[in-house]
This record gives structure tokens, C-alpha cells and sequence, in this order.
């Protein structure tokens, strides 16, 4: 129960990013067509068209026993274009999200949720379609519309479940996508979009035909959405259960399989602040699997298990660190590349879970692991500002509210209306830092964030993070410029290959690490 109420509270926080996610779908993909919206209504009547040329005339597949053929095929069009979208776009839809995901902690079923609910909307757009030949056709309405509801949704949780599965699968093997895409082919002719599955009196391999097509859950969908929309027969107890069915069994695959192959980060909980660690880092390793050969395919992967080819080097980037950070300390972190610096910041802000030991953070976390984390390059400035505040997790009335003072802090005021792709990294950075630091979280983390933009910026930078560490806010620092990290930080941690080699205060470990540096060069 405590798992769900958390996985509740996960979406709940994140459901501006959902909404901004859909919303950036929609404009990028309307934005530079002449029609746009039109366009959704336009399509499915126009493959409708092409359809009925087909499968009616040149194939005379529509049979006798079809009333009102146009719309009984539209029905299955738009049902089945829908579960193709939600699941296709799905499939890909982590891979896409992965320079975000390693830069911020964002639940990752967000975005196959996302790539769902942007296709359901595409598919209501649709309707219009359907509803146009429906006048044309004369088709009547009937009471049991008020039931086309039930097939519409448990698809939808049915798509979920399917695209849940999916885009865990294509994390690991690629082409996967290429397989769908004969899969869903296949699917096509077996769900009765363009024939009446009565009339299929034949046998494939001793099986009948029909029986063979009721085991495809996409029939369910559409016979149920034909019916009650169509013929008016209100749905029985069977169309009932088998559509619930395989909504709650696909989401209930889709969720286990997700949450055990792309495995969830650390659950932070917000607390009232004490004098107890704000951090505590306990005994914390974080192994990486390094292949000697890239198996994405599934075939590669198959054939190496057989050959017995699947061989793997550990690599720990973090072994046995213990750190506690109190509130209101400014904390850096220093070390050479590939020390573990930037890896046990993705730890604490709950990008990596720990392969040993556990990461306790009391209190909200704004992370600058990279500035502009989130931004769409063809979206402009302003449409950025808000879909970057909702990845870090403010809502839209909250950033109505900041909006000038996030473009005052950028200095960006004539250049709102501008895409990304036009800035200079300069200027994407200086609006990156000026809604991250907008809100005054409990603990702020930068990696290198410092290091970017003009002299002028730098020093603003500065500023704006002492302001934090005024009111409060424990900060994270990881710097190449031991000056910077003496002049700012209170505590200072060495990490070396992986390892705490020293902790405490920041003249002493600096001092340490400058010799040690001076001793190798």
C-alpha cells in the first residue's frame, strides 16, 4: 500500500510535466504544418478513403452482411491508430528521454504515460472524422453511447501496460522496434478492422479462423467501441470482462516488467528540517557492468549467450563512501576526472540507485548536474521556462509568478520568442541557472555549473548561490577550481578512483589535495 501511495505522490508532483510534455508534442508537431490541427480530422478520412477503395471495391471484401461499411471501418481505424501510436511512441520513448534522465531524477514512466496520453489525444481529434461520416452516412444515434466510454479507456490502460513493456524491452535490445513493427502489421489483419470476423468460416492449421481472432485483444476493443456506438447493444458481462481483463493484466506485466528492468531511484521524503544529517550518504557503492562487445539487438544478445560470449568487467565508480552533509553547510567535491565526483552527485539527487548501501536525503533537491536539462531546442525561451520548471517540479502558477524575475536573472528579455537552437551555450546556460535557483530548495547541487558562461555571469552565479546558503539551503559544489572551492565552501570532500580518500574541514583537505597534485605533477 505504502509502494502505490508513493508511486501516487510521484505522479501527482509531476503532473505539470506530463501536461507541458503533451503540450510540446502538440505544438512541435502542428507547429510547422499548413493545416495543423485540420490535419488530425483530415487523415483518418482520407485513409478511410483509401481503405474503402481497397478493401471494398478492388478487393470486394466488404461483404453482405456489413450495414453502413464507412463507419463500421472507421471505428476499427481510429481504435487500432491509436494503439499503434500510444505503443510505437512508447517504445522509444526513455531511450529519447536519456540525456534528461541522466541529469535529473524524473519518474521514468512519465514519459511512455506521456507518449499515451499524446496519442489518446490525437485520437479524440479524430473523432471529429468519425463523427463527420457518421452525418454523411445517416448512421443513427443510439443510447449505448453513453458506454463507448468503457472500451475507449480500458484501451487506453491496455496501451499503457503494452508501451510500459515495450520501452523497458527497447532500453536493452533496439530492435525491438524493428520487430513491433512487423508485430503490429500482422496485428492489423487480425482484428477485424476491415471485414466482419462471422463471415470467416475457414480454418488456418485445424484452428477456426474465428476463435483465432478472438484471441487478439484488440478485437475486444473495437467489436465493443462497433457495438455500442454502431448497432446500440449495450456491452455484455463477456465484452466487460475481457476488455477489463486485459487492461488490468497488461498494466500489471507492463508496471512489473518496468519497474524491474529500468529499477526506480532512491524515494526521498520531505521532513521538517532537524539538527540530524540533511545527507547521509552510508556505506554507498555504485558498480557499472562494462561489455567487452555492445549487444543492442536482440539476435547479437541471443547468439553471444550461446556462443557464450556475454562476458562483463565490474567497474565502481563509487566503493564504500559514507558522508554526512548537515544542514546549511556549503559541501565541495574535488578529485580528478573520473574520480567519482559527478556520480555520487547523480546518487544524492537519485538519477543512479546505489548497487550497496543507501542515500538518505531529508528535504526538496534542485539539481544543476547540467544547466538546461529538460530544454527543447526548437521550443523558444519562453515555452522552456515552463516546460524546464515543471521537470524540476514547480508548477505553472509558480512560474506565472517568477517569470519576470527568471527573466530579469537571464537577461534574456529580448530574446523570449527565440528558439533555443539560436542561443549561444552561453545564453542557454544563463536562463538554465535562472530557473533552477528561482525557488530556495533545501538543498542545491551543482556540478560544474560554474565553470560556464562570461566572467560577469560567473560572478552572478556566485552570488545567487551565497543568497541560497543565507536562507538556509545546503549546497553541493563540484568544481575543478580548488580557488573557487576555498573562497566558497565550508566542507570539503577528496574523492579518489572511487574512494572518500579524505573529509573534513576545507583549508585541511585542500591543502592535502594541492600537495598531492603538486607531489604528481
Amino acid at each position: 500500500m505504502a509502494k502505490i501511495k508513493g508511486m501516487f505522490n510521484g505522479f501527482w508532483r509531476y503532473r505539470y510535466l506530463l501536461w507541458n510534455l503533451v503540450s510540446r508534442d502538440f505544438k512541435l508537431k502542428y507547429r510547422r504544418s499548413v493545416l495543423g490541427v485540420v490535419w488530425s480530422v483530415l487523415n483518418p478520412l482520407l485513409m478511410c478513403l483509401v481503405y474503402w477503395a481497397v478493401f471494398s471495391s478492388l478487393m470486394d471484401m466488404r461483404g453482405s452482411g456489413i450495414d453502413n461499411f464507412p463507419v463500421f471501418l472507421m471505428c476499427g481505424q481510429l481504435l487500432f491508430n491509436f494503439f499503434n501510436e500510444a505503443t510505437s511512441s512508447s517504445m522509444s520513448s526513455v531511450l529519447s528521454a536519456a540525456p534528461l534522465l541522466k541529469k535529473v531524477y524524473i519518474p521514468k514512466y512519465i514519459f511512455p504515460l506521456e507518449k499515451c496520453c499524446f496519442a489518446m489525444v490525437n485520437c479524440v481529434f479524430s473523432f471529429v472524422a468519425l463523427a463527420l461520416v457518421m452525418v454523411f452516412t445517416g448512421s443513427p444515434l443510439h443510447w449505448t453511447i453513453l458506454e463507448v466510454l468503457y472500451p475507449l479507456v480500458t484501451l487506453f490502460f491496455f496501451s499503457l501496460g503494452v508501451g510500459l513493456f515495450l520501452a523497458a524491452a527497447t532500453v536493452f535490445f533496439r530492435d525491438i522496434m524493428h520487430i513491433w513493427s512487423v508485430f503490429i502489421t500482422a496485428l492489423l489483419y487480425f482484428s477485424a478492422i476491415f471485414y466482419d470476423p462471422t463471415q470467416m468460416t475457414f480454418s488456418i492449421g485445424g484452428f477456426n479462423m474465428q476463435q483465432i481472432i478472438k484471441l487478439n485483444p484488440m478485437y475486444w476493443y473495437i467489436t465493443g467501441f462497433r457495438r455500442t456506438l454502431m448497432w446500440g447493444i449495450p456491452l455484455d458481462f463477456n465484452m466487460f470482462a475481457v476488455c477489463g481483463c486485459c487492461a488490468v493484466l497488461s498494466m500489471l506485466v507492463g508496471v512489473w516488467v518496468f519497474r524491474h528492468r529500468t529499477a526506480s531511484c532512491c524515494i526521498y521524503k520531505k521532513e521538517e528540517r532537524t539538527m540530524e544529517p540533511i545527507i547521509k550518504v552510508d556505506n554507498v557503492s555504485m558498480c557499472f557492468n562494462l561489455s567487452t562487445e555492445k549487444h543492442e539487438s536482440l539476435k547479437e544478445y541471443l547468439l553471444a549467450m550461446v556462443q557464450g560470449r556475454l562476458q562483463y568487467d565490474e567497474f565502481y565508480a563509487l566503493k564504500d563512501v559514507s558522508l554526512d552533509i548537515m544542514p546549511g553547510d556549503f559541501y565541495g567535491l574535488v578529485g580528478l576526472n573520473g574520480s567519482g565526483k559527478s556520480t555520487l552527485l547523480k546518487t544524492i539527487a537519485g538519477v543512479y540507485k546505489p548497487s550497496k548501501g543507501k542515500v538518505t536525503v531529508r528535504g526538496s533537491i534542485a539539481p544543476l548536474i547540467e544547466l538546461g536539462a529538460g530544454f527543447d531546442m526548437d521550443l523558444t525561451a519562453r515555452e522552456n521556462i515552463y516546460l524546464n520548471g515543471t521537470v524540476l517540479g514547480f508548477s505553472p502558477k509558480y512560474l506565472d509568478e517568477k517569470f519576470d524575475e527568471i527573466v530579469e536573472f537571464s537577461e534574456l528579455q529580448n530574446f523570449l520568442d527565440v528558439p533555443l537552437k539560436n542561443y549561444s551555450s552561453g545564453m542557454v546556460a544563463r536562463i538554465g541557472f535562472a530557473i533552477a535557483t528561482i525557488t530556495k530548495p533545501d538543498i542545491l547541487i551543482a556540478d560544474e555549473v560554474l565553470s560556464v558562461g562570461d566572467f560577469l555571469f560567473q560572478q552572478k552565479c556566485e552570488k545567487r548561490m551565497k543568497e541560497l546558503m543565507a536562507g538556509g539551503t545546503t549546497v553541493i559544489l563540484v568544481s575543478h577550481s580548488i580557488e573557487q572551492i576555498e573562497r566558497m565552501c565550508s566542507k570539503v570532500a577528496w574523492l579518489s578512483h572511487g574512494h572518500l580518500k579524505m573529509n573534513g574541514d576545507t583549508a585541511t583537505v585542500c591543502a592535502a589535495y594541492k600537495a598531492t597534485q603538486r607531489g604528481e605533477a
